[in-house]
């Protein structure tokens, strides 16, 4: 999943025809659920099937990544791998889709790996955090490292301390 959804999204096709290739890159074998599968995809993300016949063109920021994340697990990767996945999304919506999302996954069997500089998204997410410092690993452990104000390196306070979150937001 790239940062920028809407650079990955082919202009000229609908959702409908974006999530229907990769829908069969996913289920090869299973063309008679398309529709319903489309459904549940769009559902996932929070996203109403209105938008099925609409191009990325005519979508929000946020409405495109969305849809990029949609035809990410259309594929049913055993790993998605996601850049900044949620970053155009506003604070309601990405934590409902972050939920939605990280349940989805855990139902399918992905792993998620996210990079992010949102704390909330990562503690929404993951199950374990690594933090990265001139790309060293300066911290390493399980999410509820991201809650202790005392805990890990100068790269997460200061992460901590940027994004305005302590530890009762996190928690």
């Amino acid at each position: 999943m790239p940062q920028d959804a809407g650079g990955s999204l082919t202009p000229w096709r609908t959702v409908r025809q974006l999530l229907v290739e990769a829908l069969r890159v996913g289920h090869p074998d299973d063309p008679d659920h398309e529709d319903v599968r489309l459904v549940e995809l769009l559902s996932v993300v929070h996203l109403g099937h209105d938008l099925l016949d609409r191009r990325p063109g005519t979508l929000s920021g946020g409405q495109r990544q969305r849809v990029a994340i949609a035809r990410a697990l259309a594929t049913a990767p055993r790993v998605l791998l996601g850049d900044e996945m949620l970053s155009a999304l506003d604070a309601p919506t990405r934590g409902a889709v972050a939920e939605a999302l990280r349940a989805h996954a855990d139902a399918a069997g992905t792993t998620l790996v996210v990079c992010t500089h949102d704390l909330d998204v990562a503690a929404r997410l993951g199950v374990r955090v690594v933090v990265l410092a001139d790309g060293r690993v300066v911290d390493d452990g399980p999410i509820a490292l991201l809650a202790a104000d005392d805990a890990g390196s100068a790269a997460l306070r200061a992460l901590r301390d940027a994004s305005g979150r302590r530890t009762g937001a996190l928690r």
